[in-house]
């Protein structure tokens, strides 16, 4: 990963650590970019949130405000 997706990345990860029973995986669309066809992203970085299997939001683009990031997290609660 690299440029706004890795950073993103790096808050995800941050703050992700105040909740440990919230799983995150990451996928390149460059190496597959099958996958962002199929979930129809149309901008990177993409984020999605799901919960037993379900999505519960998403957002397109960076978000570096760590309300924005731990809103997204809190929803997979």
């Amino acid at each position: 990963m690299r440029g706004k997706a890795a950073t993103l990345i790096s808050y995800l990860v941050r703050i992700g650590a105040k909740y440990p029973t919230v799983y995150m995986a990451w996928v390149s669309t460059d190496d597959h970019p099958e996958l962002a066809e199929e979930w129809g992203f149309t901008a990177i970085p993409a984020t999605v949130a799901y919960k037993n299997g379900t999505k519960v939001d998403y957002f397109i683009g960076p978000q570096y405000l760590d309300e924005q990031v731990e809103q997204i997290i809190k929803k997979t609660l």
